[in-house]
């Protein structure tokens, strides 16, 4: 699969699964912006492990039950 270009908005992306998938699409070329509840070290090193892969990387904080606060995400 070859993503280079491509940009993908990973939400739960600081922890657990949904950081595995975002350095997964890192991996294969893909600019990431991983979402979570807070910008906290887990977010970081989500974030420094995607920027070591070559690729962009933004933290977007936000919780996504909050209408208000997905619109900001987007």
């Amino acid at each position: 699969m070859q993503l280079t270009n491509k940009r993908a908005l990973i939400t739960g992306g600081t922890k657990g699964i949904g950081a595995a998938v975002a350095i997964d699409l890192a991996q294969h070329g893909c600019d990431i912006a991983i979402n979570g509840r807070y910008n906290d070290s887990s977010a970081e090193e989500v974030r420094d492990k995607i920027i070591s892969l070559d690729r962009k990387c933004h933290i977007i904080v936000a919780d996504v039950a909050r209408p208000d606060e997905v619109q900001q995400i987007v």
